[in-house]
């Protein structure tokens, strides 16, 4: 069986019946599906292409004009009526040659009221090199793929930027620098990035309360710590992509009983996962759920009606 942090998400969300124990064995123990990419998933690639260069490809294998389009249809925009040269220009007037972008000619673009995004994300990853050079990271890695496996369980994990970071400035520390031989850098683009109440969004003072945003360092720290022996250090660099200013750079810590509870919890989910496939896994059909769903067309618990709720009032 093979354990990665989205997994460890889904399977949150099916125990808290917010996904249908359906789709969860479709997606995570047959892999009979895959879905789709929302915009935010592509505009996520779009960074991590533009910021990371060539190495960072796209997960969800669409060039760079294909992603444009993709996202558009998913926004709903039905003018791809002109071709964007000014794009083309931003794009492509990296100071580095070798860090210049490169589009294909077959990039249409939409209204300006959506496209926006795109061009903030572009002046965002100029932002994230920056920041890289003030810290002094030298990338060691990009988009590399680790793997811990024990019994009959692998644990995966693929890790944006592993790097060293000369000119590491702790806030406490009154501006000194010092250098980390290996830290882990994970890149986010985000339309939340001050937000408190949604499960990924980035408000400072709510971070550590948001499980789905802090399992990822969690889990690869504890991933991590089986293969070298090392409670690494992790970073998120978060960009909004809503403007092209805002940015965070949020270190996460996590102590070591953290790392061994998580495992714990690694294994409870093994331990349940098996238990599903032996018995059933449940049904939670929800009308919109189910209209979005990839198994709708063939599963016989798909709905199209709501069905009634009963609130009794003593």
């Amino acid at each position: 069986m093979r354990i990665s942090q989205s997994l460890l998400k889904d399977f949150k969300d099916y125990r808290d019946r917010k996904l249908c124990g359906l789709l969860f064995q479709a997606l995570w123990i047959d892999r009979s599906v895959e879905i789709e990419p929302t915009e935010a998933m592509l505009m996520g690639q779009f960074f991590e292409y533009l910021a990371l260069g060539r190495d960072a490809e796209p997960k969800f294998k669409h060039s760079i004009g294909d992603h444009f389009m993709i996202g558009m249809k998913a926004s709903g925009k039905k003018n791809l009526g002109y071709w964007d040269e000014e794009l083309v220009r931003i794009a492509n007037q990296a100071d580095d040659p070798e860090n210049r972008y490169e589009l294909k000619t077959d990039l249409f673009m939409a209204e300006r009221d959506w496209t926006v995004k795109w061009f903030n994300l572009i002046q965002q990853a100029t932002n994230l090199r920056a920041a890289f050079g003030y810290y002094g990271v030298e990338v060691l890695d990009v988009q590399k793929k680790y793997e811990y496996v024990q019994d009959d369980v692998t644990r995966v994990m693929k890790i944006d930027v592993l790097a060293a970071m000369h000119d590491y400035r702790h806030p406490d520390e009154m501006g000194m620098t010092r250098k980390l031989d290996e830290v882990i850098i994970d890149t986010k683009a985000t339309g939340l990035i001050n937000d408190k109440w949604q499960d990924y969004g980035w408000a400072l003072h709510s971070l550590e309360f948001k499980d789905k945003l802090m399992i990822q360092p969690i889990d690869y720290k504890s991933i991590w710590k089986h293969l070298n022996g090392e409670n690494i250090p992790f970073f998120f660099f978060v960009h909004a992509n809503t403007n092209a200013v805002e940015r965070k750079i949020v270190q996460v810590n996590v102590t070591d009983s953290i790392i061994q509870a998580h495992e714990e919890y690694v294994k409870d989910v093994v331990e349940q996962i098996d238990f599903f496939n032996m018995t059933r896994w449940i049904p939670y059909p929800e009308v919109e759920v189910c209209h979005e769903c990839p198994l709708k067309e063939t599963c016989k618990e798909a709905i199209d009606h709501p069905r009634i709720r009963v609130i009794s009032l003593m």
